[in-house]
């Protein structure tokens, strides 16, 4: 009777598969310029054209706002770049900032190269991705008339199939909270 019982909570543990949750706050990034990438609790921000911190503008005290630029001005958001997460994440929610009419965030979710999803934005507040599953990037492009708009602080739960004893995290170091 015991093996038994031991054999099937094996077989569940075996099957699990482990989450984390992480929330990065962006207000410890360098202010102003950041070049074409910058790295903040364990995910990776880049670009083709600069990245700019916008946390003394947005969310200073709710935990900062990063854009792409777009030409030689680094006093808008204009620019596209991505959201690197170094691994496969869920239930994603990060916040906008600088919407004025005509502004809009479109949010492309790959897992590796395959699209899984696109979603967008047009206010400033929550922007709730959690029905995208298994996310490994996303691709920010902004798409309107103004100065565009930054995104900030964003939480997400990292998960990670069992590869290794015990379901132990995978390498990286885990996002500061």
């Amino acid at each position: 009777m015991i093996g038994k019982l031991f054999a099937a909570l094996t077989a569940i543990c075996l099957t699990a598969t482990p989450v984390w949750a992480e929330t990065v706050d962006l207000t410890g990034l360098p202010p102003g310029d950041l070049g074409t990438a910058a790295a903040a609790g364990g995910v990776t921000f880049d670009s083709t054209t600069n990245l700019v911190n916008m946390s003394d503008q947005y969310f200073t005290a709710t935990g900062g706002a990063i854009c792409a630029s777009k030409g030689t001005s680094t006093n808008n958001c204009r620019g596209a770049y991505n959201i690197r997460f170094g691994g496969k994440v869920s239930r994603i929610n990060l916040s906008a900032a600088g919407y004025q009419p005509g502004d809009g965030v479109s949010l492309v979710m790959y897992r590796g190269k395959t699209v899984i999803g696109v979603s967008g934005a047009s206010w400033n507040g929550k922007l709730d991705l959690s029905n995208f599953r298994r996310i490994t990037r996303i691709k920010v492009s902004y798409g309107g008339v103004g100065d565009g708009m930054a995104l900030g602080k964003l939480s997400f739960t990292r998960v990670a199939a069992l590869g290794g004893k015990h379901g132990k995290k995978p390498e990286g170091k885990p996002a500061t909270h």
